[in-house]
């Protein structure tokens, strides 16, 4: 810390910031939300981008400030100007999703379009979604694939999902049990609690890789722990019913008021 002071006091925005990211997350020095902002805007003063989205995601989480989304995008625009792509990526998802900011899919395209193309997986990962589902552009199959390729080449497990979920049903590909089993594998060992249902459900019916309610069981559990309603559903089934696991109907019922409780 003294030797990012004598930077800063000197005028350093690159040690300003640090300074303050460093208050903000409690590195090295006790987390003080205020004095992190004094310091980042000491950084912004002259303009460094890097503070201008550190400030944005204060403002969009409420931490140190009173939480406002509006300002949040000024801040992420003015990162955004200056190239930082992933203050495009959270003005893109901003547009597509929070309420605080006028959905505007047509935006939000234009701003992932943007980060994407510049390789960052969080905005393809996007834009596949957008592609897939039709939000801000015609549904396309194969462009949805495309990006969710880009994405899941950098490890996204979001992406690697998508991609075998896409497999699984036949949406845009041959439907190919196999292939989606090697991508749901991939998103399910990095904790996707999605992928870790699907790719239980492939074990639970035998498609891709051979039965095994036992290890199908194994990823319910995974999933459900993290909040997967369906896997929640799925393990009071086989609780209840005595499959893959010793019957079990105090499970049974205690995982179906999980599920029924659960508000995903």
């Amino acid at each position: 810390m003294e030797w990012y002071l004598e930077g800063a006091n000197t005028g350093s925005n690159g040690a300003q910031h640090i300074i303050g990211f460093m208050y903000f997350h409690g590195l090295g020095v006790a987390e003080d939300y205020s004095k992190a902002m004094e310091w980042l805007l000491k950084s912004v003063s002259q303009g460094f981008s890097l503070s201008q989205r550190q400030i944005g995601i204060m403002y969009g989480n409420g931490k140190g400030v009173p939480r406002d989304h509006s300002r949040a995008m000024e801040w992420f625009l003015k990162a955004a100007n200056q190239g930082d792509f992933e203050s495009k990526t959270r003005i893109a998802l901003m547009y597509a999703d929070w309420n605080e900011v006028p959905v505007d899919d047509s935006k939000a395209i234009e701003w992932l379009s943007n980060a994407a193309e510049h390789g960052l997986a969080v905005p393809q990962y996007a834009l596949g979604c957008a592609y897939k589902n039709g939000r801000g552009v015609s549904v396309d199959y194969s462009k949805a694939m495309e990006w969710f390729l880009k994405a899941a080449n950098q490890g996204d497990a979001d992406a690697e999902c998508a991609i075998g979920v896409m497999y699984l049903h036949g949406e845009g590909v041959r439907r190919d049990f196999a292939k989606a089993a090697t991508w749901l594998r991939k998103a399910a060992k990095q904790g996707n609690a999605k992928a870790q249902f699907n790719f239980g459900h492939l074990y639970y019916a035998g498609d891709g890789v051979p039965e095994d309610r036992e290890k199908a069981l194994e990823w319910f559990l995974l999933a459900a722990n993290q909040g997967e309603r369906s896997a929640q559903y799925r393990l009071s089934h086989m609780y209840y019913n005595g499959i893959g696991t010793p019957q079990n109907i105090a499970l049974g019922e205690e995982w179906n008021r999980i599920a029924r409780n659960n508000p995903r």
